[in-house]
């Protein structure tokens, strides 16, 4: 399946107010399994009500008057399955931690900004198991954290499939180093892409940089501001639909599965030097 053409970020920012609406439905028999009881009584002082909107306005409404429910919040907002990688125990623990995790993020927006990926290490090990940057970058923009690269916005795999996409112009120069340098010019899509999402936390940095850097260059043409975060729902609003990343993962695993049965079938030198050597 042939990749879309690229163009310019600038032609999909949402508005605010379409940033500040995004949002999940909250589904209350994903979040009752009984033997998740910090889960269950989270969900009950939080106030949710089945189908309920979640929306990033809700998050940050809660912030500054309760950061610790706003830690569970982010979690449910970004998580409307309720799991993480197909598994509830790291919400339930993430829940049961939640007051000393909003502390820290607490103590954080007043702190000396610190480098992104430092930032995004403390937290990851801060969360525990199970939880890493797709889930600790949402606690960081909710909380307004700024690090020496710029103000800190989501990055999760559906970020790193639009930039592995080659969607938009302006992250080309992102998109060639997200893979290790030995897998860039693989012609297996789920080999690069499984790689980038690898890279997530060594990425952190350069991809916040560059966020803060394009929302800059973005506002300067005008004509109204462009903040970081608008970039970061144009990347996530762009992300190829699963099945249409699926179809082409698998005919590119299939391309790479007929090259490695051809070299496989290839003689060897010393066979074709001699071909009785066999």
């Amino acid at each position: 399946m042939p990749r879309k053409t690229s163009r310019s970020i600038r032609d999909d920012l949402p508005t605010q107010a379409a940033l500040m609406a995004a949002g999940t439905d909250f589904d209350a028999k994903r979040w009752s399994d009984p033997q998740y009881l910090n889960i269950r009584s989270g969900i009950v002082e939080l106030g949710l009500q089945d189908g309920q909107r979640v929306t990033r306005a809700d998050v940050f409404d809660l912030i500054a008057a309760k950061p610790r429910l706003a830690v569970m919040l982010t979690i449910v907002w970004g998580y409307p399955s309720g799991k993480i990688n197909r598994h509830r125990k790291p919400i339930d623990a993430l829940f049961s931690n939640a007051a000393v995790v909003a502390d820290r993020l607490s103590e954080l927006q007043q702190a000396e900004p610190l480098p992104a990926g430092a930032l995004i290490r403390e937290l990851n090990n801060l969360c525990g198991k199970g939880i890493s940057t797709s889930t600790t970058s949402k606690l960081a923009y909710f909380f307004g954290l700024t690090t020496l690269e710029g103000a800190c916005v989501i990055y999760d795999h559906r970020v790193i499939n639009t930039i592995m996409e080659g969607t938009h112009l302006e992250f080309r120069g992102l998109r060639t180093t997200l893979p290790v340098e030995r897998l860039r010019n693989s012609r297996d899509l789920a080999i690069r892409l499984e790689n980038a999402r690898n890279q997530q936390t060594r990425s952190f940095a350069d991809y916040i940089a560059t966020v803060n850097r394009l929302a800059k260059r973005l506002s300067k043409l005008g004509p109204d501001v462009v903040t970081p975060d608008q970039v970061e729902l144009a990347l996530f609003d762009n992300a190829p639909p699963s099945s249409e990343l699926g179809a082409r993962t698998r005919s590119s695993k299939q391309i790479s599965d007929r090259t490695t049965r051809r070299k496989a079938l290839r003689p060897t030198n010393i066979d074709a030097a001699n071909p009785q050597a066999a």
